[in-house]
Formats: structure tokens, C-alpha cells, sequence
């Protein structure tokens, strides 16, 4: 732990070093002319990759989304491969999710399906230690591919950022020559539905930093699942503090709290007057904390109370991820396990053959009138705003646009064709 008195001369030679990493990530917001809130930065998908069938190949495009103001950089990989050893074929490359764009990856012939596709991101040295990650964060989705038909460009594989960001700020209010250390206790974050190095679903962190040079300048943290950050404040009257969501925070001579609109202007510029009072509460958390990080992932053993995490069900002595668009059915059972309780999809996904699909949205297949999505003796329907057209769900309704069906599942030709309110159908298009 560092101390005031001796230990401020070594806080001044790490606190360079420490900023350096929000500087290169373009934190920097000192003497603003008007100061901004701090709020969540939702995470990001990185990339969305797809099979055309061009002839007797298939070929494999990605797009990518620009970083743009996302401050950690990363870089993606995607692989293709076919998972017959004897007559190995494979294409790859590397995606540009800095500029962003479309490509074209390479091609593989049908002879070489099924394939594995391996989606990976790895953030940069400078984004791993602008968050504290501890060892080398990357994320993975690896999906096996039967057919290229399984994996059209309305059904892609994605990879995505499976976290949020808090920007926060500190401002120390003692005087010019104080300082102190953030120290923040090792903590996890659940990284699902995808898998990190050596498949396991979580990374560690652990953000510390010294606060002299970081004046005026924001600090990222991973956004927890649910609840508060706990850290220290080496060299601070109160020393055990906790971070409840992205904001201006002030250190005092006896306390730790949200900064005053004065306080913020001090260090970052613009008005008092309008300058952010409280920190933003962030929102509530999208998944839970696993409970079992080391058992009932995906590729990971039973638990020993004979379940898989949720979406994931046992399959060949190990658990898979299930339910999701281009994943295998998962188990009614709630622990994943038990076969004979039926099979079910994810919301909006149905069972066609033994995979999932994305389902009942304009451009994608019907789905079944059964929630589980699995029983099609239930019936087809597609979204509200849209009706079947052969196997496929297509916007009606509005101006200029075919028409819907009476039937509110949207597949029964029988019960008549309408539109929106205030239109017609005339010559099968719905007008005015």
C-alpha cells in the first residue's frame, strides 16, 4: 500500500505511467468549455460474420462496427475450419474494428462443412491496463457450422464486448500538493455468452492507479453484473470507499462523495452552474453473477449438483451453450441435464433440425406458436408488424407495403388482408 510523506515521491513516478493509458485512449478532458456527464458506456459488437453460397462455395464476409467513441481498443480475428482432420481446409483474417467496414474473409468449398467458426477479440495492451485486467483478456465465440445455409447473412455469428463501461473521475479537493492511490481489490465479471482463454467465462480485474497526474482526466472500470465497485484510497482520510456507478467523485478531508458542480469545474472546466451534481446510477445489470464460474460453462463439466449454467445444456460429457440463433435446442429441464423433459429455443428462436434460429422478425423464417419454439404441430406466427410470405417473415401493414393478415399470428391467409390505421389495400399494397 502506498503512504503519504516518503511514499508521495514514488506516487509522483507511477502516476505518469499510470495516466499514460488514459491519455492514449483519448481520455483526456481537462479545461472542457462545457463539462459532460459520465454514463454508462453501453459494450459494443465488434463483429458479424455470415456465409454466401456462390456456386459450389461458400463464401465468408464479416462486418465490423468503427470503434468510434468506444475508449478501449481491441482487435478481432475470425477462422474458419473445417473439424475433419483428414482433408483440413481453413480460411481467416484479420477484422478492422477501428475503421469498421464490410469484407470479404475467403471462401471454402461445400465439401469442407461442417466447419468451426472461431470469432475472437482481444483488447489492446493499453485497454487491458486502462481497465485492470489481469492477464490477457480476449473473448471467443466458436460456433460449428453443418451446412453454409445454417449461417445466411440474416442469421450471422456475432462477437460483441460482453460488458459495460463506467467512466469516473476523481477530484481531490485538499490542495494542490495532495495525492493519493486507487487500489482496487481484485473482481470478476462474467463475460457470457462467451468464453475467454482456456474457456473459462470470466475476467479478473483489478484497476489501481495514483491520482496526482490523472487530474482532470477520466478512469474507466468494467461495470460489475450488479452492485457496487469496492476499492481503497491509499493516502486519503477515507481510505475504504465503494463506486456505485459512473460520475465526478470528490475526495475530501474527511469523506468521499459525489463532487459538486464547483468541484468539477475546478479540474475539468465549464460551468458550475451546470456541471453534473450526482454520478449517474447505471442500469440494471443484463445477467447474473455465475455462481459456478469453474463448472456448467460451455465445454465444461456437469456441476456436482448434476446442472449446467442456464443456456447451456449436458451433451457428450461436457455442457454446451444452447437456445441462442445457431446454437443447439436446450433442455426444458432447468438444470440442462434431463433429455426426456423436451426440448425448447430462446425467445425468438425456433428448432429447425437440431439448431436454433432467429425467428419472426422481417427477413427471417416463421416462428412456432409453442413458447418453447420447438413443437411445430403449435402452429407458425410471425412478429406484430409483419406476416408470413412462404417461409419467411416480411414487414406489412404500413405505407407502401404489402399487406398484413387479420390473423394476429400473422400466417393465416384465410381471416383476410389489412392495414395500418387510415389505409387500404389496393393492388396488395397498403395505401392511403
Amino acid at each position: 500500500m502506498f503512504r503519504m510523506g516518503a511514499g508521495a515521491l514514488l506516487l509522483s513516478l507511477l502516476s505518469f505511467a499510470a495516466c499514460s493509458t488514459a491519455d492514449d485512449i483519448g481520455s483526456g478532458e481537462a479545461m472542457q468549455t462545457e463539462v459532460k456527464a459520465l454514463t454508462v458506456v453501453k459494450g459494443r459488437e465488434y463483429a458479424r460474420c455470415w456465409f454466401d453460397v456462390v456456386g459450389d462455395s461458400a463464401q465468408l464476409s464479416c462486418t465490423t462496427t468503427a470503434r468510434g467513441t468506444d475508449p478501449l481498443g481491441a482487435k478481432a480475428r475470425v477462422v474458419a475450419a473445417t473439424i475433419n482432420a483428414q482433408a483440413f481446409q481453413a480460411t481467416s483474417g484479420d477484422l478492422d474494428i477501428e475503421a469498421g467496414g464490410t469484407v470479404v474473409v475467403g471462401a471454402l468449398p461445400r465439401s469442407a462443412f461442417p466447419v468451426l467458426l472461431m470469432l475472437n477479440a482481444k483488447l489492446t495492451k493499453e485497454g487491458e491496463g486502462a481497465v485492470g485486467a489481469k492477464k490477457g483478456f480476449d473473448v471467443n465465440n466458436n460456433v460449428q457450422i453443418a451446412r453454409p445455409e445454417d449461417l445466411p447473412p440474416a442469421h450471422p455469428a456475432t462477437l460483441g464486448q460482453p460488458y459495460d463501461l463506467w467512466p469516473v473521475a476523481f477530484i481531490d479537493t485538499r490542495g494542490e500538493w495532495s495525492s493519493f492511490a486507487v487500489n482496487t481489490p481484485e473482481y470478476k465479471r462474467s463475460t457470457a455468452p462467451y468464453t475467454t482463454f482456456a474457456d473459462a467465462n470470466e475476467m479478473v480485474l483489478s484497476p489501481s492507479f495514483s491520482s496526482q497526474e490523472c487530474k482532470g482526466k477520466t478512469r474507466w472500470f468494467v461495470a460489475p453484473s450488479s452492485g457496487p465497485i469496492a476499492t481503497t484510497l491509499s493516502g486519503a482520510p477515507k481510505r475504504d470507499v465503494t463506486i456505485p456507478g459512473p460520475g465526478y467523485y470528490a475526495v475530501t478531508e474527511d469523506d468521499f462523495r459525489a463532487a459538486t458542480p464547483a468541484e468539477i469545474a475546478v479540474d475539468f472546466g465549464g460551468s458550475p452552474a451546470t456541471s453534473p451534481t450526482t454520478p449517474v446510477t447505471p442500469p440494471p445489470p443484463v445477467e447474473p453473477v455465475d455462481a459456478t464460474p469453474t463448472c456448467g460453462g460451455a465445454n465444461q463439466s456437469k456441476c456436482p449438483d448434476n446442472s449446467c449454467d442456464p443456456g447451456h445444456r449436458y451433451d457428450s460429457g461436457t455442457c454446451v451453450a444452447c437456445g441462442g440463433n445457431g446454437q443447439t435446442y436446450c433442455y426444458v429441464d432447468p438444470k440442462g441435464t434431463d433429455y426426456s423433459s423436451g426440448k425448447k429455443c430462446s425467445p425468438g428462436t425456433r428448432l429447425d433440425g437440431t439448431q436454433c434460429v432467429a425467428c419472426g422478425a422481417s427477413g427471417q423464417t416463421y416462428c412456432y406458436v409453442d413458447p418453447k419454439g420447438a413443437d411445430y404441430s403449435s402452429g407458425k406466427k410471425c412478429s406484430p408488424g409483419t406476416r408470413l410470405d412462404g417461409t419467411q417473415c416480411v414487414t406489412c401493414g404500413g405505407e407502401g407495403q404489402t399487406y398484413c393478415y387479420v390473423d394476429p399470428n400473422g400466417t393465416d391467409y384465410s381471416t383476410g388482408k389489412t392495414c395500418s390505421a387510415g389505409l387500404t389495400v389496393k393492388n396488395n399494397v397498403c395505401a392511403p
